[in-house]
């Protein structure tokens, strides 16, 4: 959207024909005028309407990252977890786990960060009853 400048819109009239506050007639002080009426609902409209995606894009989220960035972020989150409750006996097992596991689901489609790394715990946890019992 274009922006709206007093001074640089009016500045091809005389002194005496611009708007209060615009330019040198004002002492060099400018001062902006308020905006009302039907650009104000436009300009307040427009800043509350959701970013759209560009057509043939539809299903994509605007606050995509690169997978890799995404995978290492999941595995991050999860590793964390599972360190602070004291779940992690091997950690080299425990970090091929947890890549196998969310690099699985993200090529099944999923993009959600906190989906893949709470997935990954259950998936981690689930494989430790396994093997105990």
């Amino acid at each position: 959207m274009p922006r709206f400048e007093t001074r640089a819109r009016d500045s091809h009239l005389p002194a005496e024909t611009r708007p209060r506050g615009s330019g040198s007639a004002a002492g060099g002080a400018s001062m902006a005028r308020p905006v009302t009426g039907a650009l104000k609902s436009v300009l307040l409209q427009d800043c509350r309407a959701p970013p759209r995606n560009p057509p043939g894009e539809e299903g994509f989220s605007h606050m995509s990252e690169p997978i890799p960035w995404l995978i290492e972020n999941a595995i991050q989150i999860a590793w964390d977890y599972l360190e602070r409750s004291g779940e992690i006996i091997d950690a080299e097992e425990t970090s091929r786990f947890l890549l196998k596991s969310v690099d699985e689901m993200v090529l099944k489609g999923e993009r959600r960060t906190l989906m893949l790394a709470n997935r990954a715990i259950d998936a981690y946890r689930l494989r430790k009853l396994r093997l105990v019992s």
